[in-house]
């Protein structure tokens, strides 16, 4: 530190100049307060690191724990809910969910797609059955912003009508429920149709197209059997109840998924229409 009065340097600490006595505590009080401010901008943005790096590890166990909640209700649905439902308790949780079981979905369904577009089987004379050759150039004819943001929307959709249903109709009857907790069980019941109708029916078309129904079908009814547990746990109903309860609502919902399903059909021969149109002319 230098004297204000001779320029004299002297030690950090000194009260007086060496050189010509004068007071330095003065000059000591204006450096000071510099240092504190830069010291506590230095504080703040260690905490700042520091909350990042919290919020950040917190995502990856959350995540973690949504994978096990997951195969968890897969594996032992009946007894899971009473566990895992108290995660659900914020709708933040709940969205989540839904929107991670929705992007995986979507991921999967975009590597079936393009590996279905990529396969094509041909008939080979020469041997009188089929061949099978793999065509890259046909990735460039999709279009991947429309396919991951529609299928992304659809399976959002779906988890998202299943509890507006439920919750609806516990309203009607009358009975307190959370909606929350009920978008969490409803994104936990899909997991098991979403992966037979996205991942192991395009799969197992591959191998022999009578498998695909069968598979289908497990999935919708084991998707059925881990929302009725999960929802009875949320909504308790006793007797007949119950069973009407869940036989309306699901009625609802698969009037619905069928009305969407022609929907998507629809859609897709008329836009496979419009291609040939535009081929010919």
């Amino acid at each position: 530190m230098n004297c204000s009065n001779c320029g004299t340097f002297n030690n950090d600490g000194s009260k007086f100049c060496i050189n010509c006595g004068q007071s330095l505590v003065n000059d000591q009080t204006k450096i000071d307060p510099q240092l504190n401010k830069n010291e506590n901008n230095f504080q703040s943005g260690n905490t700042t690191i520091q909350s990042i790096d919290h919020n950040v590890a917190t995502t990856k166990l959350l995540l973690v724990s949504y994978f096990f909640t997951i195969l968890a209700v897969i594996l032992k649905p009946s007894t899971v809910y009473k566990e895992e439902l108290n995660k659900f308790n914020e709708l933040k949780n709940s969205i989540i969910l839904s929107s991670v079981i929705s992007g995986i979905v979507t991921l999967v369904n975009l590597i079936t797609t393009m590996l279905t577009v990529v396969r094509v089987r041909s008939l080979s004379w020469s041997s009188g059955g089929y061949a099978t050759t793999w065509q890259w150039e046909n990735l460039k004819q999709l279009n991947y912003i429309q396919l991951i943001g529609k299928n992304f929307l659809i399976y959002l959709g779906i988890i998202a009508l299943i509890a507006v249903v439920y919750y609806i109709a516990g309203l009607i009857i009358k009975k307190q429920t959370n909606f929350s907790r009920m978008l969490g069980i409803s994104a936990l019941a899909v997991v098991p149709m979403l992966i037979c109708i996205s991942f192991l029916s395009p799969v197992l078309s591959m191998i022999s197209a009578q498998l695909t129904m069968p598979i289908i079908l497990i999935g919708i009814v084991y998707t059925i059997i881990i929302l009725y547990e999960g929802m009875n746990r949320e909504v308790p109903l006793e007797g007949n109840v119950r069973y009407y309860f869940n036989l309306v609502c699901l009625s609802i919902l698969i009037v619905a998924g069928y009305y969407l399903m022609l929907k998507l059909m629809m859609s897709s021969i008329s836009g496979a229409f419009e291609n040939v149109m535009d081929l010919l002319g």
